[in-house]
């Protein structure tokens, strides 16, 4: 089996080495380098980085590198959906479109997607044989150069390598969203297990007591009357003053025989009430 130096390497979260792509002989390759000077003993480890959608396998998989910055584990847990969710959100199809169209419309390469290019190490070897000119012969130039590659396609690695450094700052979020989703969701779940033998038990006893209520006699209201009971508005004081005192006033009206009935009995209560 082939393998490198770096196989033997331990992980840790926070390392002494680092993987980085470089390009020898033309041709990209994975290089161990350090990140700091190194004392003579001291371990060479790097951060394995890698990542799992079984939580099964993101709690076995314990870290014991010691260090204060350690995670507890050597993998990163993620769901199948979460690099889309990031990638759906910030750079969608029709994004990536926009890219590749505002791309084939420059003709000039600007100054800041070629220090992007540089910083990030995509030369020669990262594009291939698109930046060799077999056109160029040997004193017309270097025929294997990265002005050979078209300006449209360095434009539209420069906006995919953007969105590789906005990613980078925006999965560790989603992963924590997702993670405190998850963790809450399982706490409603295992209070809803918790109350559910209470929530039957209420149950129970509200129909036990249904089937008693039936059992027994029937009500004679069974709901009751949300109308107001007649005569337990207030009345006015006048009318309460005629109203108690009508046969005095009667007695006066029909003082000098004269027998009054109905409405006119009514107002000429009313005149002498208000004479009272």
């Amino acid at each position: 089996r082939k393998s490198g130096l770096g196989s033997s390497f331990s992980h840790s979260c926070d390392p002494t080495c680092e993987v980085r792509v470089v390009a020898l002989n033309g041709r990209l390759s994975l290089a161990m380098t350090t990140l700091r000077d190194l004392e003579r003993g001291e371990e060479l480890t790097f951060d394995y980085n890698a990542v799992t959608e079984s939580l099964n396998e993101y709690r076995f998989a314990v870290c014991l590198c010691g260090h204060q910055k350690c995670r507890g584990s050597f993998l990163h847990f993620a769901t199948a959906d979460c690099y889309q969710q990031v990638l759906s959100r910030n750079s969608p199809i029709a994004v990536r479109f926009a890219n590749l169209a505002r791309g084939c419309m420059k003709k000039v390469m600007s100054k800041e997607d070629s220090e992007l290019l540089l910083k990030h190490g995509f030369n020669t070897a990262a594009f291939g044989a698109v930046s060799f000119n077999h056109h160029i012969g040997p004193n017309g130039g270097t025929p294997d150069s990265i002005e050979n590659v078209p300006i449209w396609l360095r434009t539209y690695v420069a906006d995919t390598l953007r969105y590789i450094q906005y990613e980078r700052r925006a999965l560790p979020v989603a992963l924590l969203c997702n993670q405190i989703e998850k963790k809450e969701k399982e706490q409603e779940d295992t209070a809803a297990k918790k109350y559910e033998p209470e929530k039957k038990l209420k149950q129970q006893n509200k129909g036990s007591s249904n089937s008693k209520q039936d059992v027994g006699a029937p009500l004679s209201e069974s709901v009751p009357d949300s109308k107001p009971i007649a005569g337990s508005k207030p009345q006015p004081t006048y009318f309460f003053y005629v109203q108690n005192h009508r046969e005095h006033f009667a007695s006066t009206v029909n003082k000098d025989g004269t027998k009054l009935k109905g409405l006119e009995l009514s107002r000429a209560i009313n005149a002498v009430a208000s004479d009272a």
